[in-house]
């Protein structure tokens, strides 16, 4: 009996715990775009030495979208925000790679994320950029006859071809400096992978810990009556 009440505690209490967890965290995708710097220089100095050439060197667009809440329109859906449209941004991070430097991307003003399909042409762009558009990094691409999912966290893993037509860039500006450094980028692949976060909340691991607790409380109580009546019947 005692060992049946233990096991009921234990599994009503994972149970329990995993009925009420919710995600800690809203649908997040992680979007990978690798290739080479088609041109490009360094007037900041940001990769490497300044005003060098950054033409042929490898190039890695890494961002991170919070996709909870899209806005259906009748060729897609899309997220974006950032202080141009007071509303919170959608990026959760973005990072560009040159070689072996990476740097975040991240702008304030505006960032976006969308997939649409208009007729035959399919389509995906991300971008964050500033006021004016002179800092920031963006890709956008489209292939006729090819169809992705519309959903914005649907993975998706595509290679490049003569039929893709793609513009993507980074550049970073200073006023201060009187340079700037830019790269246009020959993008080589996409890779768009959902990653959703579920995590436990607090009450969900309190009613664990409360479960374990009665589950040890049931074996330790069992414990002293076998060693009680091991004592009697001596």
């Amino acid at each position: 009996m005692g060992r049946q009440l233990i096991v009921r505690a234990f599994y009503t209490a994972i149970g329990a715990a995993f009925l009420f967890a919710s995600p800690a965290s809203a649908a997040v995708v992680n979007i990978t775009v690798t290739g080479t710097v088609q041109s490009g220089n360094d007037g900041l100095g940001l990769f490497g030495a300044t005003n060098q050439s950054l033409s042929g060197r490898p190039f890695i667009l890494a961002f991170a979208y919070d996709t909870a809440n899209p806005i259906e329109t009748t060729f897609g859906r899309d997220v974006n925000g950032g202080t141009s449209v007071n509303q919170p941004s959608p990026i959760l991070h973005g990072d560009v790679t040159i070689g072996a430097v990476t740097l975040s991307a991240i702008e304030p003003y505006y960032a976006q994320y969308v997939r649409y399909r208009f007729s035959n042409e399919t389509a995906l762009q991300f971008r964050t950029e500033s006021a004016g558009g002179l800092n920031g990094a963006s890709f956008q691409w489209s292939r006729r006859d090819q169809v992705i999912p519309l959903s914005l966290d649907a993975p998706i893993m595509l290679n490049f071809g003569a039929g893709d037509r793609i513009l993507s860039s980074f550049s970073r500006v200073s006023f201060a400096q009187n340079a700037s450094t830019f790269a246009f980028f020959t993008p080589q692949s996409i890779a768009v992978a959902p990653k959703l976060a579920a995590v436990p909340e607090p009450m969900s691991w309190s009613l664990l810990i409360i479960g374990f607790g009665v589950a040890g409380g049931v074996l330790r109580r069992r414990s002293y009556w076998v060693r009680m009546r091991s004592l009697l019947h001596q």
